[in-house]
């Protein structure tokens, strides 16, 4: 009972802070901030690798889960005449894609609407040949019930592509928020992901109780442990994700993995030749044990039984 309650404030938390007014710069490309920067980046390369597996792939009835502001969507349905839907949780980010699909020149036939995954999806069972979700699943709060729900609405023999930032990356060697956030979960053993403030990363996860006599120390007060503090301005926590965990979790729901990819960098949609150099070495040397354990980005595509 007292979980129930806990998951529900969570998701509570998780929908007012998608609806805040300054949820929109998840569709400004390089924004004044290093870390909006960054965000950009890393959602780019979760798209790049998902559009790969697209290509490959024939489907009518489409479901993109977290659409955010239509980035991916538009560059589908471009191309493609097919039944779009769209769920997302966040309303401006909502207004901000039916904008952008209302420029687009296409056959498709969509409909998007506001629904939380959290939450039972308003779909008929065996609806959709396909379905994607792009950087969506780590703030779920019950990760295996969210994904059986994908698993109902999904046709036999269809395929769901989903795609996440991973907890532990090599390319989080280049920033100390990342870096120290990730030592921080290792050493607990935690399994969400809090903040991306340093006084957050430290006094918001299980190892705040060590500090918090420190709490009103000058420099866990000052302008660096604060930068990017007002980004996350509700308590909202995040799935932590690995590519064990998420392998796991996917099998638990009943899929079955047909392939896996990552990508060790966070890349711009015009520049992935970083990733692409890597991938090249990566396979010279045998060294594939790095995307499957620290690449920035997973991809899995798996298929309904």
């Amino acid at each position: 009972m007292r979980k129930n309650l806990k998951n529900n404030l969570q998701i509570n938390e998780t929908e007012r802070w998608w609806n805040s007014k300054n949820i929109l710069k998840f569709d400004n490309q390089y924004k004044k901030t290093y870390f909006d920067r960054r965000v950009v980046l890393y959602q780019n390369s979760r798209m790049n690798k998902v559009y790969e597996f697209l290509n490959k792939e024939k489907f009518n009835n489409v479901l993109e889960i977290g659409f955010g502001a239509g980035q991916l969507m538009s560059k589908i349905i471009k191309k493609k005449k097919i039944n779009y839907y769209g769920v997302e949780i966040s309303k401006p980010l909502l207004d901000r894609a039916k904008k952008r699909i209302k420029k687009i020149k296409t056959k498709s036939k969509v409909n998007l609407s506001l629904q939380n995954i959290d939450k039972a999806l308003k779909f008929n069972t065996n609806k959709f040949d396909l379905i994607i979700a792009v950087g969506v699943f780590h703030y779920s709060y019950n990760l295996n019930k969210s994904l059986k729900e994908v698993y109902r609405i999904l046709k036999p023999g269809g395929t769901f592509i989903i795609a996440q930032r991973s907890g532990y990356a090599i390319s989080y060697l280049f920033d100390i928020r990342y870096l120290l956030r990730s030592l921080i979960y290792l050493i607990s053993n935690q399994k969400y992901e809090v903040y991306n403030s340093l006084r957050s990363i430290i006094f918001d996860s299980k190892l705040g109780i060590y500090f918090k006599k420190y709490k009103k120390r000058k420099f866990f007060n000052s302008k660096f442990m604060f930068k990017d503090h007002d980004f996350h301005k509700y308590k909202i926590k995040k799935n932590l994700m690995t590519p064990y965990r998420l392998k796991k979790n996917l099998n638990l729901a009943g899929f079955k993995i047909l392939n896996f990819e990552g990508a060790l960098f966070e890349v711009s949609l015009k520049n992935h030749k970083l990733n692409a150099i890597c991938d090249k070495y990566i396979k010279l040397f045998k060294l594939d044990w790095l995307l499957k354990n620290l690449t920035s980005v997973l991809v899995f595509k798996v298929k309904r039984l």
